[in-house]
């Protein structure tokens, strides 16, 4: 803060300030597209606080928004920033392969550490670390994808037109998730400083509890907290008796998609827990 007001800063390594002045041409390319990110990343919080002022400073309503957004806006910030710098500076084949290379570690980690953590929640009962567990693998799923759609989309190419990626989904049972989150990051890149609340980030909680659903794993607000479903193995009684106000913003075809998915995956724990 200074004289009232929020001020940003771009501290670097000397590294990547000497790669400016470096004639390998991969290094000079690599140090651009860092500082061009960091900058977009100081536009897009510059345009919030101009936008929602008090915003960035202001501890969300309830502990469940709250984690809500430490999973979401992250990845609203990579898509932005990784979505200008693609615009600035291009996107090199080896940026392209680092980019891509991300998202399948994370996509690889979350099919894995989640089915673990399920597991050992089953005999522990622990669910601070199955939640903790949970936001880790979905979080970096979120941002590792909006990565490479931010990259793509500024380069002018088809995100899904790389077999590796587009594999990869399908692999997961995600693939029409991952179309559906391209579209809602765009129109989030679309609506850029026109926001009227923060709310308008929050709602991308909606893909953090898409990534659990495959999983057998619900979430919802209640008491200001985080309530935790995790279904039985019969995942499609358990689906069809949530609240009425979850199951009703599923459309059929999402809940076929989801309950497909779910029965190649194999079962869950039957256990309910309260997160707050």
């Amino acid at each position: 803060m200074r004289n009232g007001q929020i001020r940003f800063r771009i501290i670097g390594r000397a590294g990547v300030a000497l790669s400016l002045i470096d004639a390998d041409e991969a290094a000079f390319e690599a140090a651009v597209r860092i500082l061009a990110n960091q900058a977009a990343n100081i536009d897009l919080e510059t345009q919030i606080e101009a936008a929602l002022p008090g915003t960035l400073l202001s501890p969300q309503e309830t502990v469940h928004d709250g984690a809500i957004v430490s999973v979401v806006y992250p990845a609203a910030h990579a898509y932005r920033g990784w979505r200008l710098t693609a615009q600035l500076t291009g996107t090199s084949d080896q940026a392209r392969e680092e980019t891509r290379s991300q998202f399948l570690m994370a996509l690889d980690a979350y099919g894995e550490d989640i089915p673990s953590a399920l597991a050992a929640y089953q005999s522990s009962q622990d669910l601070d670390a199955l939640w903790s567990s949970m936001i880790v693998a979905c979080r970096a799923v979120l941002i590792e994808l909006a990565t490479y759609l931010g990259q793509t989309a500024g380069s002018d190419e088809d995100p899904l037109s790389d077999p590796a990626v587009t594999q990869g989904l399908e692999a997961h049972g995600l693939i029409d998730w991952g179309r559906r989150y391209g579209v809602e990051l765009n129109r989030l890149w679309r609506d850029y400083g026109a926001w009227s609340e923060f709310g308008d980030f929050i709602k991308f909680g909606r893909h953090f509890e898409r990534l659990l659903w495959r999983f057998g794993v619900f979430i919802w607000p209640e008491n200001g907290g985080t309530f935790v479903r995790v279904t039985p193995i019969d995942f499609e009684a358990a689906f069809r008796s949530l609240p009425d106000r979850l199951v009703s913003t599923v459309s059929t075809q999402d809940q076929n998609e989801l309950l497909a998915a779910y029965r190649s995956a194999g079962g869950a724990v039957d256990r309910d827990g309260r997160k707050t």
